[in-house]
């Protein structure tokens, strides 16, 4: 039981490098942070640039950020969730290809369950690049929206029935 309870944590990854045969990993280290109380949890971090280079080419990316929070009532009625990652930069590079950068990678998506539950999902690209030259930018946005939320609280009850029924097991489920 954490009701009451503030939390303050923080993961950090040191910065390592393996090399096996001709294939190299550099991972420039990470950190995340998780903060808030029960019902209301922020998770914060960022995802320094990893190489992965090989006899065939390389790929780069990074740094990746990334920003979440978590918000529930105590009765379970209100829920609302917010996550966005953001790439800076993924580069692939090999042999007699051209070069691939995508600049910007966006995503971020937002669940509300109330009286009715939406989602809502937001795509971007800034740029993608092959040897140097802008190819195309865009991003996709999309809704679902009016589901009634107390019937969809009814099939999730259902469903955590069945499944503490069945041991917690999925795959045992008739999909009847």
């Amino acid at each position: 039981q954490l009701e009451g309870v503030d939390v303050e944590a923080r993961l950090d990854v040191d910065a390592f490098q393996l090399d096996r045969a001709a294939r190299q990993l550099a991972f420039n280290g990470a950190w995340l942070t998780l903060e808030g109380h029960a019902g209301d949890l922020r998770l914060s971090g960022l995802v320094s640039p990893l190489r992965l280079a090989g006899p065939q080419g390389e790929i780069v990316t990074g740094p990746l950020h990334i920003e979440s929070r978590y918000q529930v009532s105590g009765d379970g009625r209100f829920y609302h969730q917010r996550n966005e990652l953001f790439l800076e930069r993924l580069e692939y590079r090999g042999g007699q290809r051209p070069p691939l950068t995508l600049v910007g990678l966006r995503y971020r998506g937002e669940t509300r369950l109330d009286e009715q539950l939406r989602l809502d999902v937001s795509l971007a690209l800034e740029e993608a690049l092959v040897a140097g030259q802008t190819l195309l930018s865009g991003s996709l946005d999309m809704s679902l929206g009016r589901i009634d939320g107390d019937a969809l609280r009814r099939v999730i009850e259902q469903l955590q029935a069945a499944l503490e029924a069945h041991g917690g097991d999925l795959a045992t489920l008739d999909p009847a």
